[in-house]
């Protein structure tokens, strides 16, 4: 009796972790967002393709990690190599979102088309996030990436970059 105990309450412990984990992402994708209406409308219409950019190149900075991804401590990284994401994994892992996004600020019936497929595209990248046991969104498949978590323990420089530990133990979860 006393192991079924133990088995729920790990059980129940890895769903916490797993609810905490699909939020944490997509509060930083969230925050990535803010700061493209920041730079849109501060400097409109320059703004959108600074802002434009900004979110199809994030995920190539800090070595996977954007700024709302930094903040709330977590990476993108290339699935079966396991190292920061590159320039071109993140542009074809956001190009979904930002496209539609962009769109918006064309102006006429391609602002309500580019407005429907945003609303569209996002809706079903975040159920995807929060739905799947993989994490992954369309974009992760495209680019073939994954996000996981920080790992703030260990400062070697194969576990900053690398992440390699997650695939070899359990003692690593990652958010994918």
């Amino acid at each position: 009796m006393e192991s079924r105990k133990s088995f729920y309450l790990a059980k129940k412990d890895l769903r916490s972790v797993e609810r905490t984990a699909r939020i944490a992402r997509l509060i930083a994708k969230l925050i990535d967002f803010m700061l493209f209406g920041l730079v849109s409308f501060a400097a409109f219409p320059f703004g959108v393709m600074v802002g434009s950019l900004y979110l199809l190149m994030a995920d190539s900075f800090m070595e996977g990690e954007s700024f709302g991804k930094r903040f709330i401590g977590i990476r993108v990284v290339d699935l079966n190599e396991a190292t920061p994401c590159s320039l071109k994994q993140s542009v074809f892992r956001n190009l979904p979102l930002v496209l539609p996004l962009f769109l918006v600020f064309v102006g006429g019936f391609v602002t309500f088309l580019g407005l429907i497929l945003f609303i569209g595209i996002t809706s079903f990248e975040v159920y995807l996030i929060l739905k799947l046991d993989s994490f992954h969104r369309v974009g992760d498949v495209i680019a073939e990436t994954t996000v996981i978590a920080n790992d703030p323990t260990n400062e070697s420089e194969k576990t900053k970059t690398g992440y390699i530990q997650w695939e070899k133990t359990e003692t690593t979860l990652p958010i994918h």
